[in-house]
């Protein structure tokens, strides 16, 4: 679903407006027309938590959303880059599901280590490998050569959804992943 276009430029005033810094433009999205419309609703909700999310890609029926730039050392200073886009994958029939996918591209790694670890998280970053389609699905969306897919079950963390506007809790569990904390979120 890429354009060929490197989106992380300036916005040309489509809705996501901003400057680079503060609100890049997502990779090309999916027409809300072709997402199922409970889907559509869970979005919304969503956005009202973190206003550029948006689907980028969807396979079967799964969607890829977009979240938008991080300031890693907002969260936490163990980040060896500053910022990287998150995105995570959901199933479209949302409510009673256990989505559990948030990619960052591109991979960054913490204290100096090789990418894939991470305290107290499962990652994948191979392409080839384990979960690779998720990693590949994030690196083809970003124009990207380096990704890594976290393992985040909401379950694991009593957030499992019960209605599609739980959609929304998905921008404070990723703030809770980039803090590096103790918590529980592998598969």
């Amino acid at each position: 679903m890429t354009t060929g276009d490197d989106h992380r430029g300036a916005a040309d005033g489509d809705g996501h407006g901003g400057n680079f810094e503060s609100r890049p433009t997502p990779p090309e999205t999916v027409p809300d027309e072709t997402l199922d419309s409970t889907f559509q609703g869970a979005m919304y909700a969503l956005k009202r938590e973190r206003e550029q999310a948006t689907v980028v890609d969807t396979n079967g029926n799964e969607a890829l959303i977009w979240l938008g730039e991080y300031d890693l050392h907002e969260y936490n200073e163990r980040w060896d880059d500053p910022t990287a886009e998150l995105y995570i994958l959901v199933d479209q029939q949302f409510a009673n599901s256990d989505p559990h996918w948030v990619m960052m591209v591109p991979a960054v790694t913490i204290d100096g280590n090789q990418p894939g670890q991470i305290p107290s998280r499962n990652t994948f970053t191979d392409p080839d490998g384990n979960h690779g389609d998720k990693v590949e699905m994030a690196t083809k969306v970003a124009d990207e050569d380096s990704a890594i897919a976290f393992s985040w079950r909401w379950s694991n963390m009593n957030r499992q959804p019960d209605s599609a506007r739980d959609l929304a809790n998905a921008h404070g569990l990723v703030e809770h992943l980039l803090r590096l904390g103790d918590s529980r979120g592998g598969a």
